[in-house]
């Protein structure tokens, strides 16, 4: 009877474990404990008896089949929640057999209802239960979910330690020889748990720079979209407050009758318009989206902005990978038109398919004496846009000591 309500505890325990750690699988009401007391008289069947190298797997892989009955399957949860568990379970009963034998001799290891005996088996239970507790917790505050397949590796030695165990041919001979035994099994215990602490922490640490990495590409991603609102807003803002004041002088013109003031007027107006429709339009909707956001800083910088858009089926590129090329491209452009007057700061952006080639091409006047050695700049940093992006270049150019040509090229695999 001992063994049985013993058997109980270490249910509630392996129970308690999964419950913090894997999800149920809700079943309908009563069929949860059902299947509890079904393994639960599956083991007391087993280990009516005692214990035996034998059984201890036999109730290992009873375990097994209860979460996999009871809960929704996730193979490091599993096995973090019943290796631990039963490793510590074996070793634990295995070293208080050793302590019992030490003090009190080896004959009330075998006699399953003597006082000392059910001492031993109390203190195991109790050591268990709160292991349970402590674990589970430990396991919580790691907060270990959707880790990749190859960490079960981490299980290998306790799983080794739960078969070395069950597959000792004199499971009672080895209590009996208690000066080695206690500190072979001491050892197995704390090694095995120092090994899972250790890579439990590792993964934790892993998890926590990549969360950190995660959360630094989330706040920047905010900062990008709050510029680019700040830069629709201000665009939209200076453009509606000119138009505000060329309305009024407009207004003004009429009611003084000053036609040719008023054609003056009306043909700046239309000029600036066309102007900056054609400067934001394309026939990319990518370079649309990125012209539009840096429009400000092209316009503060006074530079000329051309674009030929000749070929714009750029659908083997994904849209956040064709932003961030034009980006780097119109950011170039940028800083290398700065090196120059404004009225040479022109930049041209062409784009068009020759045979099975696809290449986009950025001419932008600039000062080589001024920005040296910019080449190999340029080209590493697209070099790492286009690392992704199979059966693509880039090539950096100058021309004329003046002019800085960016060619990106890409092959159409459709077209072979």
């Amino acid at each position: 009877m001992n063994i049985v309500i013993a058997n109980f505890f270490n249910l509630i325990s392996l129970y308690y474990i999964c419950k913090e750690l894997l999800e149920s699988r809700n079943f309908k009401k009563h069929l949860d404990k059902f299947i509890f007391l079904l393994i639960f008289l599956i083991i007391s069947f087993i280990n009516i008896n005692g214990a035996s190298t034998q059984k201890s797997l036999m109730i290992f892989i009873t375990y097994i089949i209860y979460i996999l009955l009871q809960f929704k399957i996730h193979l490091f949860n599993i096995l973090c929640a019943v290796i631990p568990f039963y490793a510590f379970s074996l070793l634990s009963e295995l070293i208080i057999g050793v302590i019992i034998n030490y003090f009190f001799g080896y004959s009330h290891i075998i006699k399953t209802y003597s006082f000392i005996y059910n001492i031993g088996l109390i203190t195991s239970v109790l050591l268990l239960l709160l292991f349970s507790y402590i674990y589970a917790k430990f396991i919580k505050y790691l907060q270990l979910n959707l880790l990749p397949i190859y960490y079960i590796l981490i299980f290998t030695f306790p799983l080794a330690t739960i078969i070395f165990i069950a597959t000792l041919d004199a499971y009672f001979s080895f209590i009996n020889n208690t000066n080695t035994m206690l500190l072979l099994y001491v050892s197995i215990l704390l090694s095995n748990f120092s090994i899972l602490t250790i890579f439990f922490l590792i993964i934790r640490s892993n998890k926590i720079s990549t969360d950190l990495e995660l959360s630094l590409y989330r706040e920047n991603l905010i900062k990008t979209k709050y510029n680019l609102l700040k830069n629709h807003y201000d665009n939209n803002f200076n453009f509606l407050h000119d138009l505000m004041h060329k309305c009024n002088r407009i207004n003004n013109y009429l009611k003084d009758k000053d036609m040719k003031m008023l054609e003056a007027e009306l043909n700046q107006l239309i000029n600036i318009t066309f102007k900056r429709f054609n400067f934001i339009y394309t026939n990319s909707f990518a370079l649309n989206y990125v012209i539009n956001s840096k429009i400000e800083e092209l316009q503060e910088n006074k530079i000329n902005f051309i674009s030929t858009i000749k070929y714009n089926d750029f659908s083997f590129i994904n849209l956040e990978m064709q932003v961030e090329l034009f980006s780097k491209l119109l950011d170039y452009s940028i800083i290398l038109s700065q090196s120059i007057p404004f009225d040479k700061r022109n930049v041209i952006l062409k784009s068009q398919k020759i045979g099975q080639q696809i290449i986009i091409s950025n001419l932008i006047n600039y000062n080589k004496k001024e920005l040296t050695n910019i080449e190999k700049n340029i080209k590493s940093d697209f070099q790492n846009i286009l690392q992704n992006i199979p059966n693509s270049n880039v090539s950096v150019k100058i021309k004329n000591n003046d002019c800085l040509s960016i060619i990106v090229y890409f092959l159409d695999e459709s077209s072979i």
